[in-house]
């Protein structure tokens, strides 16, 4: 059975773990609730359960997740998924960020920011920069299967397309694909369009990578001690918002905390309550208005938000 991505279902239920689960448990913590995104047969997913996390697996193929255990299934594409609820980590593997199709990665993207907790992480991985550079013909053995990796070739700026081929005794599946290069200012970005930011490479191949929601640090936010005397004005990217409210506001989400954007001409205020934050600029967008709002989150309790004139 090939699913629709190309993989051969019977060979990767025979495939183990290379060390992922490891990498994803250090760097999500002990109990760490997890979404797996493209879990295939449950190579990852499996070795996770073990480790005490609690993982909802997700993948387009039923034959793939027929040999799920342990783990929540869900049949869907990633682009498609909306599961409602948030978790501490999401897992995107098997290099999905380097798709060649931008709006299939924006999409990945966007699904994982759409279920990461706002303190949580998404976890990454990718191919490594060096990798596009020296991709070429090659052959390796690990735990009695041959893998062979041929047709290298370099379509266009930024691109590898290869054929690899996985070989267990008389048996062999094969793959063709092509990859995409993010460098550091590439990953930024698409980082940055999906409301997240690179937080820490998790090896040192930088073929692992940690990446957190936006947000802003509480030392910038108005009232803090740090910004004594001074009127501070932040901004936030417009996906913050979540969407229109009732009497023309806007209601923005953060932690599941409500605040209520009013419009009085130019200038907007956030409000959490009846206490002004701060100020929001009025920017336009496609719609004819946007609005990049200035706003906290978890507000500490050792100090008072500014009242705002």
């Amino acid at each position: 059975m090939i699913t629709p991505d190309g993989c051969a279902v019977e060979f990767y239920a025979r495939l183990s773990d290379f060390g992922e689960p490891a990498i994803v448990h250090d760097a999500a913590g002990a109990g760490a609730s997890i979404l797996e995104l493209g879990c295939g047969t449950g190579r990852i997913t499996h070795p996770l359960v073990a480790l005490g996390h609690q993982v909802v697996a997700v993948d387009e193929s039923p034959e793939m997740l027929a040999h799920v255990r342990g783990a929540q299934t869900v049949c869907a594409r990633i682009e498609d998924l909306s599961l409602g609820r948030r978790f501490d980590v999401v897992l995107l593997a098997s290099h999905l960020i380097n798709a060649t199709g931008i709006p299939v990665r924006t999409a990945f993207l966007a699904a994982c920011r759409r279920h990461v907790a706002d303190d949580g992480c998404v976890i990454i991985q990718c191919h490594g920069p060096d990798w596009f550079a020296t991709a070429t013909e090659s052959e390796s053995m690990r735990d009695g299967i041959v893998f062979r990796l041929r047709d290298v070739s370099r379509p266009g700026p930024d691109l590898v397309s290869a054929t690899v081929e996985y070989v267990i005794g008389d048996q062999c599946w094969t793959q063709t694909f092509t990859a995409m290069s993010l460098d550091d200012a590439a990953l930024a970005t698409v980082l940055a369009d999906a409301g997240l930011r690179l937080d820490r490479y998790l090896t040192q191949d930088r073929t692992w990578l940690r990446a957190v929601p936006e947000r802003l640090s509480l030392s910038r936010l108005p009232g803090h001690p740090a910004q004594e005397g001074r009127r501070t004005r932040l901004q936030v990217p417009c996906r913050a918002v979540a969407g229109p409210g009732q009497h023309g506001d806007l209601v923005i989400h953060i932690r599941h905390s409500r605040f209520r954007v009013d419009v009085p001409g130019d200038v907007m205020r956030v409000r959490r309550g009846r206490q002004a934050c701060a100020d929001v600029d009025e920017l336009p967008d496609a719609a004819g208005r946007q609005k990049r709002a200035v706003f906290g989150q978890n507000w500490p309790r050792s100090w008072k938000l500014p009242e705002m004139s």
